[in-house]
């Protein structure tokens, strides 16, 4: 919208001030280098030109153009040659031209008025003079033309440009949206059913679990939603979480920490990591009996900001694959932010018995944060 009102705007008053200013210093140079060339001409041949009047006359030359540049230059912008108008259009800029051949006529006299000089070349009848002016200055109008013409091409194709970028951002940002939107029925219904697993084999945990999971999505997921947020705030929500999981695991949980202050700061997609830690629960570490690690790390390594969130497996564990939302989830929003500058790397530990996920990001610090 912002972009099409400028467009309309610049359509109906193409003359800016900046246009005009350029239109005005192109022929005053033109004025001066006319002059010059005229006084050196004089002295060639060997008479004794007046610099002053040599002055003059390029001004009287030059200057009276200014004017029909602006008038071609207003017409061709406010009216630009398009398919299905190419004839009338062309009629329009050939009035145009004649009208500047008479507007330039009009200031000359001005101008011989204003800054008289003996170099004044004598003047006929005004068809005369038309004829004349049209013969010499066609080419100069006609260049005029061409030049305002593919200035308005060019910006019409920079404002074509400038609004396909902000629709391919636009629905780059509602995809992100959706599925950040995605995500949480996605937790919520994975929390829900660790909760429904100890309604009947401890109420009183059950509860508890209940209570913090209200705590948790009216702190957490309802406060921003935002599609990236600082590595800090986002593990505050794993470890949240990972309160609820450790009512319910209980000593089959164990969280092996180990992130870098430096690394604290820069922002991830918002639920990236915590995704990464449900999967590693709900289908590797939950469904074993004996103790299991759960690993988070968390570094900088150049310019990129490297998490892995890795987790114990059974080798001899059935297999209980989900829906494949949480991770795909996460390769696509780190695709849609970063582009090829982001990678999600899977590994299967040898025999079986590790699960490793790494996200490597390009390190930038979140708003408000300040990179270390």
């Amino acid at each position: 919208m912002f972009a099409s009102s400028i467009d309309e705007s610049q359509r109906k008053w193409p003359l800016t001030g900046r246009v005009v200013a350029a239109i005005c210093a192109w022929w005053l140079l033109y004025s001066l280098l006319y002059a010059w060339s005229n006084y050196l001409l004089g002295v060639s041949a060997g008479r004794d030109p007046d610099a002053f009047d040599s002055l003059r006359f390029g001004l009287n030359v030059g200057l009276p153009f200014i004017l029909p540049t602006c008038l071609l230059w207003w017409v061709v912008m406010r009216y630009p040659l398009e398919q299905g108008n190419a004839w009338w259009r062309t009629g329009l800029y050939a009035v145009a031209m004649l009208v500047a051949s008479l507007l330039r006529i009009a200031m000359r006299e001005v101008h011989y008025l204003v800054l008289p000089t003996r170099q004044r070349p004598p003047t006929g009848d005004l068809l005369h003079e038309v004829s004349i002016q049209i013969s010499l200055n066609f080419m100069w109008f006609l260049a005029l033309v061409l030049i305002a013409y593919g200035w308005s091409y060019f910006q019409r194709a920079q404002r074509q440009r400038l609004r396909i970028l902000q629709m391919e951002g636009r629905v780059a940002q509602s995809r992100l949206e959706a599925l950040r939107a995605q995500l949480n029925p996605h937790f919520l219904f994975n929390a829900l059913n660790s909760v429904a697993e100890m309604v009947h084999r401890d109420p009183v945990v059950a509860d508890h679990m209940l209570v913090a999971l209200s705590t948790l999505l009216r702190d957490r997921l309802g406060t921003d939603d935002a599609p990236q947020r600082a590595l800090a705030e986002e593990l505050a929500l794993v470890r949240d979480y990972l309160a609820i999981e450790q009512m319910r695991l209980g000593e089959r949980l164990q969280v092996d920490w180990r992130v870098d202050a430096d690394a604290m700061a820069m922002q991830v997609p918002a639920l990236s990591v915590q995704v990464l830690v449900e999967n590693a629960i709900v289908h590797a570490i939950a469904k074993r009996r004996a103790p299991s690690r759960l690993a988070v790390r968390a570094w900088l390594e150049g310019e990129q900001l490297r998490i892995a969130v890795g987790n114990t497996l059974s080798p001899d564990a059935p297999p209980t694959p989900g829906h494949g939302i949480g991770l795909a989830s996460v390769t696509e929003r780190l695709r849609l932010i970063h582009g090829e500058a982001a990678r999600v790397e899977r590994t299967v530990g040898e025999q079986g018995s590790w699960h490793l996920v790494e996200l490597s990001i390009p390190a930038a610090p979140a708003p408000g944060k300040a990179r270390p």
